[in-house]
């Protein structure tokens, strides 16, 4: 509940400019989903999966229109944080050398079959997107 209030204090503040927050984590956490386990330490869905959020303030959605649209239809696209610099790119327009399409969710090039390894052990797709909950 204290990272919401920080998160939604820091999108007040630039609520009335042209803004947009970006908001991840830096790892999942197992509250005991995983085998009763608690901690980000375990290979498993519930560590793999990070909350990853855009908030656009309404002068953003007016002022890149586009860009806006780009992200609210790549809201379930599968993603990595690892490739979070191609959309940041995107989004910045901001050109670099080493900027890939296919690793921006924005972008009609995105690869959405990326295999996608976790802890470099787990295939997410295959091995941990459809594991439920176990407490123990």
């Amino acid at each position: 509940l204290y990272n919401d209030y920080i998160l939604n204090e820091i999108f007040k503040i630039y609520a009335k400019s042209d803004s947009i927050i970006f908001y991840l984590s830096d790892h999942g956490e197992s509250l005991y989903e995983y085998k009763g386990k608690l901690g980000h330490f375990v290979t498993s869905r519930f560590t793999a999966e990070v909350p990853f959020l855009a908030l656009m303030s309404e002068e953003f959605i007016q002022k890149h229109k586009e860009t806006a649209q780009k992200i609210q239809s790549a809201k379930d696209k599968p993603f990595v944080i690892d490739d979070l610099i191609h959309l940041l790119c995107d989004v910045a327009q901001i050109q670099v050398q080493d900027y890939n399409a296919t690793k921006n969710p924005l972008s009609a090039e995105f690869n959405a079959k990326k295999i996608r390894i976790f802890n470099q052990k787990a295939d997410y797709d295959k091995e941990l997107k459809g594991e439920i909950a176990q407490p123990k």
